[in-house]
């Protein structure tokens, strides 16, 4: 029966983000498995007997539609972060270079340039998560890819409005799905594409700044030997991502606990993550041969006002199973 009339908004934003990262699997490649296919509905809350129950009905509705869609990223991501795409892992150096141009375009620097060892660009490249939560934080959602995770929190910084946000971020990766379609628009200077890009990104302000972080994010992501993406100036610092870009950065796609964050979104899942996780710290992704630190050995707090912003009130029912559920897109903060 079809009961696409019936799907509420917040139903309809989850099953859209599922889509789109199904699209993007499929733009990679990636077979589908059944586990894969995405859901035309979510978890609904229905009573035995098949009718709506009446108690809690909407945060418990939401809350299981947060889970399902969660139960989905799960699966979706232990394959996005694999390397061999769930497939066979590369064994040579040219496999490893064919990864690298399947994940991110023929941006991709050509074998034979100054890349030497592409096992490492395609693994410091590849993020290791921490246990997703409950809480529908924006972040996680794109913790399957460091250059799409660092663009949606240059999209997202100094923007209130949760529709604006997730809807501009959605078009993006539309228009440019990864690092090499954006730098081929960008290079087209004042062309079609990047007024377009301009067009889009019109509605957020700060556009000419945007962009520039952007073009610097990108070009940084495909040049460099291992990415990493920090503070410290000459070795991993990409203009335009400053401490929220840099925390949830070490945060969702290094797996760190760092001590601690300015940003409210942030915070609230290193506090979620500190009482369902407490044994669970750092899970930096262990490269072969590599000699030089991906981050700082020691990562302080990036505070950028001196006192913390004060912590919103976030209500943590049941475990982290799916019952509790976080206000949905945290503002994230001024750099």
């Amino acid at each position: 029966m079809d009961e696409s009339g019936d799907l509420t908004e917040f139903e309809q934003r989850r099953l859209a983000h599922v889509c789109r990262t199904s699209e993007y699997m499929q733009l990679l490649g990636v077979c589908s498995h059944e586990s894969l296919v995405p859901p035309q509905r979510l978890k609904r809350s229905l009573a035995r007997d098949g009718t709506r129950t009446l108690d809690h009905a909407t945060d418990s509705a939401e809350a299981g539609i947060v889970e399902a869609s969660r139960n989905w990223m799960c699966k979706s991501r232990a394959v996005l972060v694999s390397p061999g795409l769930g497939g066979a892992i590369p064994t040579s150096e040219d496999e490893w270079h064919q990864e690298a141009v399947r994940r991110w375009g023929d941006g991709v620097p050509v074998m034979g340039s100054s890349i030497i060892d592409w096992e490492l660009y395609v693994r410091s490249r590849l993020p290791t998560p921490p246990p997703p939560s409950s809480m529908d934080i924006m972040q996680e959602r794109y913790a399957y890819d460091a250059w799409r995770l660092l663009v949606a929190c240059t999209l997202m910084t100094r923007i209130s409005s949760e529709k604006l946000k997730e809807e501009t971020i959605a078009q993006f990766f539309v228009a440019s799905p990864t690092p090499s379609a954006l730098s081929a628009s960008l290079a087209q200077g004042e062309g079609e594409q990047f007024q377009k890009l301009k067009q889009l990104l019109r509605p957020l302000g700060m556009v000419d700044s945007r962009i520039k972080t952007l073009t610097e994010l990108s070009q940084c992501f495909l040049s460099m030997p291992a990415f990493d993406c920090g503070h410290q100036k000459g070795f991993n610092k990409i203009w335009g991502c400053g401490p929220f870009a840099v925390d949830s950065y070490l945060i969702f796609c290094r797996g760190q606990h760092i001590a601690e964050t300015a940003d409210s979104s942030c915070q609230s899942y290193l506090d979620w993550w500190c009482k369902w996780y407490p044994t669970v710290g750092c899970t930096q992704q262990q490269l072969p041969n590599h000699t030089t630190h991906l981050s700082p050995p020691k990562h302080e707090a990036t505070i950028s006002h001196k006192k913390r912003l004060a912590k919103t009130d976030v209500a943590m029912i049941g475990e982290p199973s799916g019952k509790g559920l976080h206000k949905f897109f945290k503002v994230a903060n001024a750099e």
